[in-house]
């Protein structure tokens, strides 16, 4: 856009040089040669100036920024005459009064026979022609052409700017011949009187002469033609005719040129026929006499409303430019546009539809020029949508202008629509993408002229740059604030997060949340969960004052019942509520029709409320509710997301702290359980085997072979009791934190050989102990770790013969146990060492799925690891790792497990 303002901007400074070059000089070939030569410096690389029907020495002119190169440029035009031919070239020109253009010369010519082009001019390098008519009044004084070498090319915008030098040049061209015909009549006033009077009607501009005075004593038929009317019918002429806001300055300008008898000159629009101004350039040259004193006043008024007007065009587009290049947003940049198109000649209405970032709705803002105020008047902007039978949105649709040149015409279409005469609707479009419309309506009928449509067309073309520019803005600060907002909603969630995980107080918790949703999130918060009584009990609340946070206790409390309230409709439904409490009818549904709740309400002055679940939509366990006040902010759905995502976390975080507290309980309950069972149990199973004992060794029942048999099994089924009693008891002890060590020093070798010796003969491993392994244990449990590996190696060894073995390895001790059983599976060798686990559920061997976990719980409390490595088919190896010197570890190290202690 910079360019473009600043090219407008230097085609201004090159037009007003021409003009100023073209009134001081008082020699019309030199003022044409400083055209040409002013044209070469600003414009182009080459200037020819063609000229037919003058008297001047020179109907041709060249110029060249080179000097040096002007024979090239007389060469080159006369190889091009050929090229040219009768359809192209100045002498086209000269006929039809329309200019042409050639971006690129050089193809033409390949078009024609370079043949013609043998010349020294082959080698000069033209790459670019323009040809303008040297117009003034609709009569053409000859051609300029403009050419441009290798480094430029001249586009359409070039060829206004060559068209209006034509046009200055035409108008010196007519003025000097005016003034010529002024001098003739000033020398040869009796007999050029005639003469001057047949030439003045010739001209085609409006030709007047006046006393020295100022009283206008002639006026051309021009005049009659263009006014429809003798100026001297009517005695105030001039007031009719000229604009009232320009009435009092020509007044100056010619008063001042009456004193000073000096050049007059001034631009002004005279009114037509028809009632339409158009912009003339009216002068006067005062003849003198010998003593410089002036005898007549000889003038003309010229049309030069095409170039006033383009001029004007390039004004409001320079304007237009600098206003859109100040605009940020949209908005901004509708009002800069709406502002400066209302002012348009003939324009009654503007509109300016924008399409929304969602492509189905369209915000329309209308303008209107108030001639009474002299201001224009915007109206707010509305939504509507895309399907909305306004002309905006069927531009918009269809991606192509509407014009309508009549009244019929538009209320046909659009009913709508009345008291307009013509209407067009364009397109803002950028690379093929609707960006929205602009409506002009013209309060005449008839075709928008083709300047009027270029204009606009400019119009549409700088506007859409700069939408396209408000919106690329607009984006990346919506994602940035977006960004910013996503960035504090974890910040706020991953704090939630951690206060909800501090504890599992659930009440403290929550009051420590609600506590963190105030200010960040809401201006209010409480929590309501419902008893076990089915009743609604608000555990916890806070508010920014603090001063007023017992209201949100004392309106729960004042409620008799709350089957109806807002909460209940939570319960009910799970699903979440968003009401704006500014609404009377939301705020009598919050109070239930009480007046002492709804004052209560009332002065927390609520704005808006959300209100989620907690716990699943089928059982909710409660609500949680957060409110906005001081403020003033509105809450919306991403609002709601967040809200519910916090009920999701709290919900966690109060089903975590239930399930603990079960948990707690149910451990308690199971830990007594075991406790009591495995006293009750020990001690009737004693009484039993004492007795068995006692009737075994009376030798009075010796000689009973079947007694002694039955005891037998009564012996081993009590030991196998025992064993299971024990197994509970130590559950219960690992479970509750009880199970304590009395380490000694203790040779590893002979404990397990002593295990082995108390086995039957036939179930004994093979051994392998090295002696010497010594350290810190605790001989009955690790006892215990033995005689449950062995028992399992035994029980799945499928009756091949088992292995032991003892070392060491620097300060660690091993116990190893193998078996050539039938193995374990790789994906059970994880869970074996849980409680109630078992490889195998053959029925054939017993067992509870203890002993492993009770082996390992011992090897932990020990420090140490046990592994195992199986494979189906082959056996199973258990390896116990244990540290010599279990005590000075447990003693360095005892808040590891605060269950175990020494002894």
């Amino acid at each position: 856009m910079q360019t473009d303002h600043q090219s407008s901007k230097g085609a201004t400074r090159l037009l007003a040089g021409t003009g100023k070059l073209l009134t001081r000089s008082t020699d019309l070939c030199s003022a044409l040669k400083g055209l040409a030569s002013l044209a070469t410096s600003e414009f182009a690389d080459f200037c020819i100036l063609e000229l037919t029907e003058t008297e001047l020495p020179q109907h041709i002119i060249v110029a060249h920024r080179d000097p040096e190169k002007l024979n090239f440029v007389q060469k080159w035009r006369e190889d091009w005459l050929n090229i040219w031919g009768d359809g192209k070239g100045p002498l086209q020109v000269t006929k039809s009064c329309k200019s042409e253009i050639y971006s690129h010369v050089s193809l033409m010519a390949l078009k024609k026979d370079l043949g013609r082009l043998k010349s020294s001019s082959q080698g000069f390098n033209v790459k670019s022609v323009m040809i303008v008519p040297l117009l003034a009044t609709g009569h053409v004084y000859g051609t300029i052409t403009f050419g441009a070498l290798s480094k430029r090319k001249f586009h359409k915008c070039d060829l206004s700017v060559a068209e209006e030098m034509g046009r200055q040049g035409g108008m010196a061209i007519a003025n000097s011949r005016l003034y010529k015909i002024a001098k003739v009549a000033e020398a040869n006033a009796a007999e050029g009187k005639e003469l001057f009077r047949t030439l003045s009607e010739t001209l085609p501009q409006l030709v007047w002469t006046a006393f020295p005075d100022g009283r206008l004593d002639y006026f051309n038929s021009r005049w009659e033609e263009y006014c429809g009317y003798k100026p001297k019918d009517n005695p105030r002429f001039w007031k009719s005719i000229i604009h009232p806001d320009h009435l009092e300055p020509m007044y100056k300008k010619w008063h001042h040129s009456l004193i000073t008898g000096t050049l007059y000159e001034y631009i002004l629009p005279i009114k037509d026929r028809n009632g339409n101004y158009v912009w003339h350039l009216s002068r006067g040259f005062p003849t003198k006499d010998t003593q410089g004193n002036v005898m007549k006043w000889f003038g003309a008024c010229t049309n030069i409303d095409s170039q006033k007007r383009e001029e004007g065009r390039i004004q409001k587009l320079q304007d237009l430019t600098s206003a859109l290049s100040r605009a940020v947003t949209q908005n901004e940049i509708g009002d800069a546009l709406l502002r400066r198109i209302v002012n348009l000649p003939g324009t009654k209405v503007a509109a300016l539809g924008l399409c929304k970032l969602n492509g189905d709705k369209v915000e329309l803002a209308t303008a209107f020029y108030e001639p009474h105020k002299k201001k224009v008047q915007i109206l707010l902007p509305k939504e509507v949508s895309l399907t909305d039978p306004d002309p905006l949105c069927l531009c918009i649709k269809g991606k192509k202008k509407i014009v309508l040149e009549s009244k019929s015409a538009t209320l046909s279409k659009f009913p709508r629509l009345r008291d307009i005469g013509s209407l067009c609707v364009l397109p803002l479009i950028f690379q093929s993408r609707t960006l929205g419309a602009l409506a002009i309506h013209f309060d005449t009928e008839g075709k928008v002229s083709d300047e009027t449509q270029a204009f606009l067309n400019a119009v549409i073309h700088l506007t859409s740059q700069a939408l396209e520019r408000a919106r690329l803005f607009e984006s990346e600060l919506h994602l940035r604030h977006r960004a910013e907002e996503n960035e504090q909603r974890l910040k706020f969630l991953a704090l939630a997060s951690t206060i909800l995980s501090e504890n599992l107080d659930h009440e403290k918790t929550l009051k420590n949340i609600v506590a963190h949703a105030v200010p960040y999130f809401c201006d209010g918060c409480f929590v309501d969960l419902v008893n076990d009584d089915g009743q609604i009990d608000r555990i916890a609340a806070s508010y920014y004052d603090s001063k007023q946070e017992q209201i949100l206790f004392d309106f729960v409390n004042a409620h008799e019942n709350l089957y109806k309230s807002p909460t209940s409709q939570v319960l009910a439904t799970g699903e979440s509520l968003l009401m704006d409490l500014e609404e009377a009818t939301n705020l009598e549904f919050v109070a239930q029709g009480r007046p002492d709740i709804l004052e209560m309400v009332k002065s927390l002055n609520p704005k808006s409320i959300i209100m989620v679940r907690l716990g699943p939509k089928e059982k909710p366990i409660g609500v949680m509710s957060f409110f906005t006040s001081v403020s003033c902010r509105v809450f919306n759905s991403e609002d709601v997301s967040l809200a519910e995502e916090l009920g999701r976390r709290a919900t966690m975080a109060i089903e975590n702290a239930r399930l603990y507290a079960q948990a707690r309980e149910a451990v308690k309950m199971r830990d007594e359980f075991l406790s009591i069972a495995s006293h009750e149990l020990k001690t009737p199973l004693t009484s039993i085997c004492l007795q068995l004992q006692l009737v075994k060794r009376n030798k009075e029942l010796q000689g009973s072979e079947n007694l002694l048999k039955a005891f037998d099994v009564f012996d081993s089924q009590s030991t196998r009791l025992s064993k299971l009693i024990d197994s509970l008891l130590d559950i219960s002890l690992i479970q509750s934190g009880r199970l304590s060590l009395d380490l000694e020093l203790l040779d590893l070798s002979e404990m397990v050989l002593q295990v082995v010796n108390r086995l039957p003969m036939v179930n004994r491993p093979q051994l392998d102990l090295q002696q010497g392994v010594k350290g810190y244990w605790d001989r009955s449990r690790l006892d215990q770790v033995v005689m449950n590996l062995v028992s399992n190696a035994i029980k799945y060894g499928n009756n091949k013969p088992t292995k032991i073995s003892v070392g060491s390895t620097g300060s660690t001790a091993f116990i190893s146990v193998q078996d050539f059983g039938m193995g374990i599976a790789k994906h059970d060798q994880s869970r074996i060492f849980d409680r109630f686990q078992r490889a195998v559920s053959d029925r054939r061997t017993w067992g509870m799925g203890l002993g492993l976990y009770i082996a390992k719980q011992i090897i932990d409390s020990h420090k140490g690891v046990i592994r195992l490595k199986s494979q189906i088919g082959k056996g199973s190896i258990f390896t116990v790792e244990l540290p010599k010197d279990t005590m000075s570890i447990v003693r360095s190290n005892p808040m590891d497990d605060v269950s175990l202690s020494l002894h």
